[in-house]
């Protein structure tokens, strides 16, 4: 089973930071400015989902896979995040899988350029902030950054593949 944004739908109430835009190549979600509590308050431009704690998003193992397809004007440095709780929404235990990289434009002739990643990947360093549980994970928020500059980070598709979805 797998979980996919239905962007083809409007973004559901309580869509933290991004915009969804109709485009020729569809529906996207454009990165804006966003003052991250996290970093001080440091202007980051992000897409930040909505907070799904008691339902979460979707349900992740090591093995599990992570696609997004997206595309940014030149090489920025950036994350695809999930904030992630344990299976009980009872316990308070949360962490963070990231991937923590460099957003590069498409190749020549291309429109998007794709991330694919492995879950279990996400947890390793430079990430200090794993969970120190195992999995299954709960993803209950979707956050993609840039640092410096507004490079027009992009989204066209977040799709995560594994075991059943929550």
């Amino acid at each position: 089973m797998s979980f996919a944004w239905p962007l083809d739908r409007p973004l559901p109430p309580g869509w933290a930071v991004g915009t969804r835009v109709h485009t020729p190549d569809g529906w996207v979600v454009r990165a804006e400015a966003y003052p991250d509590p996290y970093y001080g308050g440091k202007r980051m431009y992000q897409i930040r989902s909505d907070q799904s704690w008691a339902r979460g998003f979707f349900r992740l193992d090591g093995e599990s896979s992570v696609r997004v397809g997206y595309r940014v004007r030149e090489r920025q440095r950036g994350q695809v995040c999930f904030c992630v709780r344990s299976p009980n929404p009872g316990s308070p235990d949360t962490g963070m899988l990231e991937w923590n990289g460099d957003f590069v434009p498409p190749a020549p002739g291309e429109q998007w350029q794709t991330l694919d990643v492995r879950a279990g990947d996400l947890t390793r360093p430079p990430n200090h902030h794993a969970p120190r549980f195992g999995p299954p994970w709960v993803g209950f928020l979707v956050i993609f950054n840039t640092f410096e500059e507004n490079v027009g980070l992009t989204v066209s598709e977040f799709q995560v593949s594994g075991p059943p979805p929550v």
